[in-house]
Order: C-alpha cells, then structure tokens, then sequence
C-alpha cells in the first residue's frame, strides 16, 4: 500500500493491504483489512501508531483461542497488539515496552489504561492510567485512577525507571532512615525495614489473578496477591503483598501493606492498619487506630477507637472500647456509648474467661462473671475465680473457717437479706430444701446412717478479727433409715456458753416427739430455782417433776 501525503490513511470497505512485514507511519482508520506478516486485521477499526497505541472496535479476527480458532498465534512484528480478544478505546491505551505485551478477551477504556500490561486475561480496566505497568493480571477489573498500577512488578529489578515511582519505593527506599511513608514507621517500628528486605515478587499470573480495583488508588501499589478488592478511594492503597482482602468505602484499610483476608466496610475503616490477617472492619472509622493483629472484628462507628494492637478481639458497637488504650488481646466490648458517659454493656477477656454487664475492661480482673450498676459503676454481683457466687461483696469471706459457694454481703437490711416468696392459690409455701447422701461424687445417691447431721443453720459473731459461732440449729437422723419413706428424724437446738464458742445441744426433739432438755437445775421450788440462777419462765427439776419458774 502506497502512503499517500495525507496526514492518515483510510482503509475503504471491502478492500485488503498486504504491508509484508511493514508497520504504517501515519495514523490508519477504516473498515478495510491489513495484512501484516502474513496475518490479517480487519473489521470496524480505528489504527493509530500501530505498533504502539490502537483503538479497536469489533475486531473481526481474534487471536490465541479467539473466534477463528487459531489458538497461540500472534502477530510477530506488533507487539501493541499480540492478543486482541478484546475492545480498545482511546489513544494511548497501550504503551509497549515489551514483546510479551496481551490483551486476551478485556475491555480497555480510558488514556493509558493498560500500559505496559503481559497476560490480562479476560480483563476490564477502565480509567485513566488504570493499571499503567500491569503484569500478570489474570482476570482483573481496574476502574479508576492509577489502579494497580505496580501488578507483578519486581520493583528492584526492573529496568523500566518508571517503577520506582512505587510510593513505597520512590522518592526514598525503604533502606533510607528517613523513610516514613503516609506516617508507616511512625505508628509501626519496623515496617521500614520490612519492606526495605522485601524480596517476595511475583513471578507468574496465578500470583496476582482476580484482583479487582475500582475508585483511584485503590489497590495501587499490590505487586503480589491474589482476589483482593478495593472500591473507593485508596481503598487497599499501599497493600504490597496479600490475598482475599476487600476494601469499600474511602480509604478503607488504606494502609494495609501485608495481610490477608481482611475486609473493611465503612469510611476509613481500618484505615491505619498495616500488617495482619483475617480481620474485620464495619462501620465509620471501625478498628481507624489498630495497626497490626490477627483475628479481630470491629463493628460499629469508631469500634476499638484507640487500640493500636490487638489479637483475637472483638468491639462491637459505636466508640465500644474507647476506655482501652494501646493493647487490646483476647478482647470482647459490647457497647453504644457515643456522646455519653454511660459503661459498656457487656465487656469480657477470652484469654481468662471472664466477663461482666456494665463493666470496664479495666474491672474484669474482679472475677469470672460480674454484674455493676450503670451509673455508678458499684459492685452487685460476683463470681470469683473459684466460682463462688458473691453478692455485695467484692471478694469472698472466709467465717470460721467455712468460704462458702454463696455469700451475701451488705452494710444495711435490704442488702444483707434474702428473701423468698410463693404467690399460689393454693396452701403451698416457699420452701428451702437441704439435702444428705453419704454417695462419694455429686449426683450420687447412698442412704444415711443413724446420727448423720442433715442440715445445719450456725448463727456467729465478729470477734474483732474472725467469726465465732454462737448458736446452731441442727436436723440429724434419729434411728436406722429404710430404702425408701423411712428417714426418722431429730432437731437439735445448740447455744455456746460463755466463754466458749462451740455450741452445745440443749434441746432435742427426738423422732418419737419426745423433747429432752440436757440440763435442768434441782430445787425445791421457784424461791430455790431463782437462788440457783432460774429465771422466770425457765424450767426447772423439782424431783422427778419439770416446772416452770413463775415468780
């Protein structure tokens, strides 16, 4: 084909130019046909600098498994255009660098939005400068600005100087001391020198497929990673290396530079954290000052505000966690507390075990469960370390020798009482059972013997610096039981004398009914008893009678 002196050539319809192994020098547009090398391209087209930037409308012949069935040719002499599955819109789209430049069945919309790309199989990219030195990007939707524009890139050894553009990399490398990218090495000691050694490039298309970028900057700087997704502006904007990470909204999870399976919904949420996996973010600002840690969920506006690592910790709820600065493992925070001053509703520590209802993280060394008033934070209700249940008190009470699995403790009548009442119709009343087996493990059930104590209610006094025992009531067997609706019984009725503090039995209802009193003073009559220490009322022995002392 001779070239006219026009400033391009038309290719008119139904026509076809055998340019041998030839490129055109001028811009070439038409519904005609070239052959190039023995290839031919044809259909609805626009050419322009055809060995470097095209825009292809409805190509009529595909290459490499395309429509005309010749899978893996490729023309030889165009490097722009060596895989042409695909539809190219605006100039500039393409810029070539390399003979393993392809295309491969993608829509390409927007000024230079696939320079320099190798493989792109199957890809949409569309935006200005979307993925401008793309590699390997196997299945990638780019829509944006500067999308994944370092895909599979080995920074450091490219020749190409464009690639140290790489933030991470360019003005400064990482090895200088003065690096400090977006504030990096400020938050997090050490990220420096991380990416300063950083060494793990991809080296074929399985190791950055399925990544798709939409919003400008998001996923701008991935060079390794697989089926991560960044929608809206530099949503995963610094992430290097990860895989199965998702970032929506503005600046989600922006600083993200190792990590996997994370996600990030919200505006700027985990929008500083930089290395960890398996983390989620939801809501405005959730998990905004974790910097690195694993397997934590952050739920609500500013969740975990303030924690700067954490591990294994879930906040839940608007500003829940906001009382915890700086660590925050093993972590649980249930709570709506933005604009008030009010206590979380539900704080707990896997690690321990423990947890509590209106508590602070601060509070829960307390014990394994605990329950504290709202407004004021005092202490209701507590299960301590060994699970003994403790009201009112904020440790467990030792009397006597006797730390008992129940305690209650107050200063006034309504805190150190309990009540128990039964609304029926019915002649049924509260009850309080005690129960006695000789079986060796709970849930056993052995018969008593004869003098086996049932139940006992002790009655003691504070003796300035433990409990003694003043008085007891106690229920023993009164004879040989049977199997089965047989259990003779007896009431004991215990005080301690003065100068003692072991109680002794003074009264007994036997099982018969009978009523034995241990000890009666002998005397004559009332004026002898009253000489002998009887007090009115008291019984007394008079021979072989009992009496009352009644004056």
């Amino acid at each position: 084909m001779a070239e006219v002196a026009n400033d391009n050539i038309f290719l008119p319809s139904n026509t076809v130019f055998n340019l041998g192994d030839a490129l055109p020098t001028k811009p070439v547009y038409g519904p005609g046909k070239l052959v190039i090398d023995g290839f031919e391209i044809g259909g609805s087209q626009l050419e322009y600098e055809a060995d470097r930037a095209n825009v292809f409308f409805q190509p009529e012949i595909y290459f490499d498994g395309g429509k005309d069935g010749r899978g893996g040719i490729t023309p030889p002499n165009i490097p722009g255009i060596q895989r042409y599955d695909n539809i190219f819109l605006a100039p500039g789209s393409k810029r070539v660098d390399t003979a393993l430049n392809r295309a491969w069945r993608s829509t390409v919309v927007g000024v230079g939005a696939a320079a320099n790309f190798e493989e792109l199989e199957r890809c949409d990219i569309i935006g200005n400068s979307a993925m401008r030195y793309a590699r390997f990007g196997n299945r990638v939707t780019a829509v944006g600005t500067l999308n994944m524009q370092w895909l599979g890139q080995t920074i450091t050894q490219e020749a190409h100087p464009d690639y140290w553009f790489h933030d991470m990399f360019w003005p400064k490398h990482p090895s200088d001391p003065t690096w400090d990218v977006v504030s990096l090495e400020t938050r997090n000691p050490g990220m420096r020198a991380k990416i300063a050694a950083y060494s793990d490039w991809a080296t074929n298309s399985d190791q950055v497929t399925g990544n798709v970028g939409i919003g400008r900057d998001s996923i701008l700087e991935l060079v390794k990673g697989v089926y991560n997704t960044g929608t809206g502006y530099q949503s995963l904007w610094l992430l290097l290396n990860g895989d199965a990470n998702a970032a929506f909204a503005y600046k989600a999870l922006q600083s993200l530079v190792f990590g996997s399976s994370n996600a990030a919904f919200g505006d700027q949420a985990g929008r500083y954290f930089q290395e960890g996996s398996f983390n989620g973010f939801f809501g405005s600002g959730a998990g905004l000052d974790l910097i690195k840690g694993d397997l934590n969920l952050f739920m609500g506006f500013h969740a975990g505000a303030g924690v700067s690592i954490a591990n294994r910790s879930i906040f839940i709820g608007n500003d829940a966690g906001r009382d915890l600065a700086g660590l925050g493992d093993d972590i649980f925070v249930l709570a709506n507390i933005r604009g008030a001053t009010r206590r979380p509703l539900v704080t707990g520590n896997f690690a321990s075990g423990r947890f509590g209802i209106n508590t602070l993280l601060t509070d829960l060394s307390a014990g394994l469960f605990q329950v504290r008033k709202q407004i004021n934070g005092d202490l209701g209700f507590l299960v301590d370390d060994d699970v003994r249940v403790l009201l009112g008190a904020t440790s467990a009470l030792t009397a006597n020798t006797v730390n008992a699995r129940l305690q209650i403790a107050g200063s006034g009548l309504a805190d150190a009482s309990q009540h128990l009442s039964r609304y029926s119709a019915n002649n049924g009343s509260p009850f309080l059972l005690f129960n006695k087996s000789r079986g060796a493990t709970i849930g056993a059930n052995a018969i008593v013997q004869n003098g086996d104590v049932l139940g006992t209610l002790q009655f003691q006094g504070a003796n300035g610096s433990n409990f003694d025992a003043a008085a007891a009531l106690r229920v023993l067997v009164d004879g040989v039981p049977g199997p089965s609706g047989d259990m003779p019984g007896r009431w004991e009725f215990q005080t301690s004398a003065d100068g003692t503090s072991v109680p002794v039995t003074r009264l007994t209802i036997k099982s018969s009914g009978r009523i034995n009193i241990a000890t009666l003073v002998n005397a004559a009559n009332d004026s002898a008893a009253a000489t002998a220490g009887v007090e009115v009322g008291d019984l007394y022995r008079n021979g072989s009678v009992v009496q009352y002392r009644v004056s």
